[in-house]
């Protein structure tokens, strides 16, 4: 993007940029983890994706914040407003996969010790 005027300007669009990135870091993790834990299965490691699902909701509720408010502050127009607009949106759906996640896990918990749950995950 181009530099602005204002360096705070630029200083919010990175600050929310860096979320962005932060937030589906721990999306892929979870999801990685999830998988791990269902071939496993494994009910800590689906307990630990299942807590981590708070601090990922937590962090897509705190940009979607920073987004609004960069555009109300701000008033950002062409190309810095569709950057902006894409942050809440790839939020959303990186807290729907965070969430998918969970659900992953929550099956673990469900059909751990179960005698044909290994013929469930032979595809995985």
């Amino acid at each position: 993007m181009a530099e602005h005027i204002v360096r705070a300007f630029d200083a919010d669009l990175e600050a929310l940029s860096r979320g962005v990135a932060e937030l589906g870091g721990l999306a892929e993790s979870m999801t990685a983890r999830a998988i791990e834990a269902l071939v496993r299965q494994s009910p800590a490691m689906a307990n630990e994706v299942i807590a981590l699902d708070t601090k990922l909701d937590a962090l897509q509720q705190e940009l979607e914040e920073k987004a609004v408010l960069t555009i109300a502050r701000r008033q950002p127009m062409a190309v810095d407003l569709r950057a902006v607009i894409a942050a809440i949106r790839v939020t959303h759906d990186l807290e729907r996969i965070g969430d998918l996640a969970k659900n992953i896990c929550k099956r673990v918990l469900a059909i751990t010790g179960l005698v044909q749950a290994p013929k469930l995950v032979k595809g995985v």
